[in-house]
C-alpha cells in the first residue's frame, strides 16, 4: 500500500505529487508508489547509501571502437559506479568533439510495466536537462535506450577535462586554501542561482566534492552528476543524496533551493576544515545522537576549529549550514554576494553588534558583511582621493 490516495490518484510519499492508480513510480520524482514508506531508522541513517538495490545484471564493458546510437565511437572507460559506467567517446558527426557517455544499467524491476514507467520518467527528466544552458553544467546532446524499453539507458554529454573537487581535496590532504574554496563557492552559487531560477526551480540535491569538476581550462566548477541513476532505481522511497551533506527537510523528501545552499555550506566546511561530513554524521549516530542531534552537530564554527580562520568566512559557512532552512541564506544569489566579501572585510571580522534593525541573526550576518564591504570600498576611494 501507499501512504495516501486522493480522488483515484496515488500520492507520492516522497514529493507529494499525484500519479494514476496504475503507476508504480512517481511521475515527478521516480519514487516507488507500491511499497509503504518508512522513516529511516538510526541504523539506516548511519549508512551513506539509502537501501539501493544492486543492478539486476552486469553488462560487459563496451569495447574500444564500439559505435553507440549510430554516432558515438567509444574510446575508453572513464569510470565505473554502482549504476553503470562512463565512457569517453568521439562524435562521428563532429570530429574532434569529445563526449562523456553515461551508461545507466537496468535495475531490478519486477515487471515490464515498472521498467517502462522508469524509462519514461528518465526521458522526462533528461528532457528537462536538455533545456539547461550554463557553463557550469555539461551540455547534454542526446539519450537513448539500448533495446527499446529494456537494457541500459545512455546519456551523451560534454566531456569536462579536469579533476573533481574530491580529488583536489585529497591532494591537499583534506584542507584546501581558503581563497580557492571561496572562489569555487562563489562559482557554484552562480550555477545554483541559474538552476533555482528555472520554472519550476531545479534543485540539484547532491552537491558534494565528488560531484563537482574543476574545468582544466577555465578553472571554473562544473556540476557533473545530476543523480538520474539514483533517482530511477525502484525502491520504496528515493535516495536523499549523501549523508552529512543533506539537510533535515531533504531527508523528509522536501528538498528546495535552500537545501542546495546547505549542501554548498557543508562542502565548503569540509574543504576548509578537512572534516568529512558523512564520516562525522556516522560518528554522531554511533555516539547516541538522534537524526536531528547528529545534523546539528556536524558543522562546528570554523573559527573555533582553525586558528586564524576569518570570522566573516566562518559565519558565512555557519549561516549556510543552519539546521532550520529559514535561518539560511534566502538564496544562492545572496550567498554569492556575501561570500565574495568574506575574505576582504577588515581583519575578517563581522561585527553583529552594529546591526540593530535586522529581524534575525541570519540577516544580521548578511547585512554586517555587506556593510563592511561598503566600508572597504569607501576606504579605498578615500585613499585614492589623497593621490
Amino acid at each position: 500500500g501507499i501512504r495516501g490516495r486522493e480522488q483515484g490518484m496515488r500520492v507520492c510519499p516522497i514529493c507529494g505529487a499525484t500519479s494514476p492508480l496504475t503507476s508504480r513510480q512517481c511521475r515527478q520524482c521516480g519514487a516507488r508508489l507500491d511499497q509503504p514508506p518508512a522513516m529511516p531508522s538510526s541504523a539506516a541513517l548511519a549508512s551513506v547509501a539509502v537501501n539501493l538495490p544492486e543492478p539486476s545484471r552486469v553488462h560487459d564493458v563496451l569495447q574500444t571502437g564500439t559505435v553507440l546510437n549510430g554516432r558515438y565511437r567509444v574510446a575508453r572507460v572513464l569510470g565505473t559506479g554502482a549504476f553503470g559506467r562512463v565512457y569517453l567517446a568521439e562524435d562521428n558527426d563532429e570530429p574532434n568533439h569529445l563526449l562523456a557517455i553515461k551508461e545507466l544499467l537496468a535495475t531490478d524491476f519486477t515487471s515490464a510495466e515498472e521498467q517502462r514507467d522508469a524509462s519514461n520518467w528518465f526521458k522526462r527528466e533528461v528532457s528537462t536537462l536538455l533545456t539547461l544552458d550554463h557553463p557550469g553544467i555539461p551540455a547534454i546532446h542526446g539519450y537513448w535506450t539500448a533495446h527499446g524499453m529494456g537494457g541500459p539507458l545512455y546519456l551523451a554529454m560534454d566531456y569536462i577535462p579536469g579533476k573533481t573537487v574530491a580529488d583536489i581535496q585529497e591532494e591537499f590532504n583534506g584542507r584546501v586554501p581558503r581563497q580557492q574554496v571561496v572562489d569555487w563557492g562563489v562559482g557554484l552559487c552562480h550555477v545554483l542561482t541559474y538552476l533555482h531560477s528555472r520554472t519550476p526551480p531545479f534543485v540539484f540535491r547532491d552537491l558534494k566534492p565528488a560531484n563537482v569538476m574543476i574545468h582544466a581550462s577555465t578553472g571554473l566548477p562544473v556540476l557533473i552528476d545530476f543523480g538520474l541513476a539514483r533517482q530511477i532505481v525502484a525502491v520504496g522511497g528515493t535516495a536523499v543524496g549523501t549523508w552529512g551533506y543533506v539537510p533535515f527537510e531533504q531527508v523528509l523528501g522536501k528538498a528546495e533551493a535552500r537545501s542546495d545552499v546547505f549542501a554548498l555550506g557543508a562542502m565548503m566546511h569540509s574543504l576548509l576544515s578537512g572534516r568529512q561530513p558523512d564520516v562525522e554524521y556516522r560518528r554522531a549516530l554511533r555516539n547516541g545522537l538522534d537524526l536531528e542531534g547528529a545534523l546539528r552537530s556536524l558543522f562546528p564554527s570554523l573559527d573555533t576549529l582553525l586558528p586564524g580562520m576569518p570570522t566573516a568566512l566562518s559565519q558565512v559557512v555557519a549561516q549556510a549550514t543552519e539546521f532550520d532552512l529559514r535561518d539560511r541564506f534566502p538564496s544562492a544569489e545572496v550567498m554569492a554576494e556575501v561570500l565574495a566579501l568574506a575574505l576582504t572585510t577588515p581583519g575578517g571580522i563581522v561585527t553583529l553588534g552594529r546591526v540593530t534593525s535586522i529581524g534575525g541573526a541570519a540577516d544580521a550576518v548578511t547585512a554586517a558583511v555587506r556593510e563592511q564591504g561598503r566600508e572597504v570600498e569607501g576606504g579605498e576611494r578615500r585613499e585614492g582621493s589623497r593621490d
